[in-house]
């Protein structure tokens, strides 16, 4: 019989004989380094001196647990390899088929081993390049690490990623954490406001002008009850430089119920460069919400951008739905009168669905805004502030534009 049909002869005998339940064999390492194999028969006994040993070849031993430096357990299916294993024919057929067998019984040291001897045998192997985790690209076998290596991606967090994600991953990070510092800062500053170090603190906190604090000072703000304190809040905002502390006051100057702290947003935007606030402040005449539409054209009218016209015309009146609460009964209720054969009574229905009713809004603050910006008044007529708009435009836009005027 050839090697390689021996091998297959056993390969069937041990998948026939693997028991369904496991068994070990033990492997005792003693401190000169000579090894003993057999079965632990005392295991149970941890208050023994000694291991009782019954060796692979039926032996009865006791080894001196000062003698033992470790005890390596075995299970039946790595005793099965061990035994195996020699008599595997050294052809790439051969190893394929042992290592399919570990990957059954679940030895995958064993089994990579033999999937490695398999490619340098056959380095086309395709099912053993690809359990060893190899791609085919451009006709070269590589492994999906190599090739991102290559690529320039870096293993990070247990995901690949290119270099420039992870210091933007990196630089998040940092700005978070700097965030949060943040807020400890100005927390522990406001404690102190009470203390010895009332004028250390208080300055502390107008000097604050790194833009990774704003969401620390709007935090501060919201929770503050203190009119003055808020006032300072708005004041610091207002002193670090960037777009994202404009956008803070802008959302603050629309929501925030205090007209002071609304005026106060005012004051420190007007300082800033004008255009990207009235695109902000254009954006909010669109609100749903009256107080929010009025607010915003306050604002427009103090920064005195007339490019605001067109939408400020267009927010004089604006639609708001409101929906009414369906109920579970109707009762309504007729009264007597008219003809003889007219009685009163009550007529009860069925629930009725919520109801959306939509009504017109004047905007008493986008028509002084209005008025502010351009001059003249023609109420809350949306078509003849259109029509003034445009013929505005066409003479602007004429050549000979210094020789007329708007009535």
């Amino acid at each position: 019989m050839s090697s390689s049909s021996s091998f297959r002869f056993a390969m069937g005998c041990l998948l026939v004989t693997i028991a369904p339940w496991t068994t070990y064999a033990d492997t005792f390492v003693l401190k000169t380094g000579a090894r003993v194999h057999g079965e632990w028969l005392n295991e149970s006994d941890r208050t023994a001196m000694f291991y009782r040993v019954t060796t692979e070849h039926g032996v009865q031993l006791q080894l001196d647990r000062s003698q033992v430096a470790e005890v390596i357990r075995e299970s039946a299916s790595q005793i099965r390899y061990n035994r195996l294993a020699p008599t595997v024919a050294d052809t790439a057929d051969d190893h394929w088929k042992i290592a399919e067998w570990c990957k059954a019984n679940d030895l995958p040291e064993q089994r990579e081993q033999h999937l490695l001897r398999v490619i340098d045998l056959d380095p086309q192997h395709v099912a053993a390049r690809r359990a060893l985790g190899y791609s085919e690209i451009g006709g070269q076998w590589v492994k999906k690490e190599e090739h991102l290596l290559r690529k320039g991606y870096v293993r990070y967090q247990g995901k690949w990623r290119l270099q420039q994600e992870i210091d933007l991953a990196e630089q998040r990070r940092d700005q978070e954490l700097a965030k949060k510092d943040w807020y400890v800062k100005l927390s522990r500053w406001r404690s102190q406001l009470s203390g010895d170090r009332q004028q250390a603190a208080l300055e502390n906190i107008r000097q604050v002008r790194d833009p990774l604090a704003i969401e620390a000072v709007g935090r501060m703000l919201q929770a503050e009850r203190d009119r003055r304190m808020r006032l300072v809040y708005v004041e610091v905002l207002g002193r670090i430089p960037g777009d994202q502390a404009s956008v803070a006051m802008i959302e603050l100057a629309l929501s925030d119920r205090d007209e002071e702290v609304y005026y106060a947003c005012l004051d420190e935007l007007q300082r800033r460069s004008t255009p990207p606030l009235v695109r902000q402040f254009v954006l909010a005449l669109k609100s749903h919400d009256n107080g929010r539409v009025n607010r915003a054209a306050i604002a427009l009218g103090s920064l005195g951008d007339q490019s605001a016209i067109p939408p400020l015309i267009e927010a004089l009146v604006t639609q708001h739905n409101e929906v009414l609460p369906g109920s579970d009964m109707i009762t309504t209720t007729f009264a007597s009168g008219g003809t003889a054969n007219q009685t009163g009574g009550t007529y009860t229905s069925g629930p009725s669905s919520p109801q959306v009713i939509t009504h017109s809004a004047t905007n008493h603050e986008v028509l002084k805004t209005l008025v502010k910006l351009s001059g003249i008044s023609f109420g809350f007529d949306q078509n003849a502030w259109r029509n003034w708009y445009s013929l505005l435009q066409r003479r602007t836009q004429s050549p000979d534009t210094t020789t007329r005027r708007i009535d």
